[in-house]
């Protein structure tokens, strides 16, 4: 609980004081504040834009799956890091079975 994480910070005052983690300059935040907040910001987006007014309920969801489909494609970038780790990974076992052999 908040009062748990908050009992091990140390306080500036002798009396007993709790210091409240979510008093600081960082704010905690879960799945749920994320999936809220994009929800938010494509909803108003929608709404600011006069030709998404003209679009019936289907054509609306398709343009938005395929909008979301494009930002999950991998890029050049992540495709050439995740090649690096499966090389270092296949180097590392074949090293190993070197080493055993």
């Amino acid at each position: 609980t908040v009062d748990e994480f908050a009992s091990g910070f140390d306080t500036d005052d002798d009396d007993e004081k709790i210091v409240d983690p979510l008093d600081g300059p960082f704010v905690i935040i879960d799945e749920t504040d994320v999936v809220e907040a994009v929800a938010e910001f494509v909803a108003l987006c929608v709404i600011q834009t006069p030709e998404a007014r003209k679009l019936t309920a289907p054509q609306m969801q398709g343009m938005l799956t395929s909008t979301f489909a494009v930002l999950k494609e991998k890029t050049v970038v992540q495709q050439i890091w995740d090649w690096g780790q499966w090389a270092s990974s296949v180097w590392s076992w074949m090293s190993t079975v070197y080493k055993l052999y």
